[in-house]
């Protein structure tokens, strides 16, 4: 067995019944991921009370990483469309089905 998973199951024990992981929100909130910052500030808000200050600390630098992440996505992307247009293409459906038939 993973000794990962064992840590993981002997930490979460120690934790209080409210205590809600970040496996609860990923699976029950939809659309979140652990790619979403949105599910640490989530995960920090319904542990307010029993995050210790570095796991709290944790939590931020990785919403940090992953909206610094987000940003460089969304630069290239901006960059791309600059270079190389980005007029969307409109598509007469009716033509379409026309060619298909």
């Amino acid at each position: 067995m993973d000794n990962t998973i064992i840590d993981q199951i002997t930490k979460e024990a120690s934790k209080p019944l409210e205590y809600i992981s970040l496996e609860t929100i990923v699976r029950e909130v939809p659309l979140l991921t652990y790619e979403t910052p949105l599910t640490y500030h989530l995960y920090i808000n319904y542990n307010k009370n029993i995050l210790t200050d570095e796991e709290i600390r944790k939590c931020m630098t990785t919403i940090k990483t992953l909206q610094e992440r987000k940003t460089k996505i969304n630069n290239k992307q901006a960059e791309y469309m600059d270079k190389n247009g980005c007029e969307p293409k409109v598509i007469d459906l009716a033509k379409v089905i026309e060619t298909e038939e």
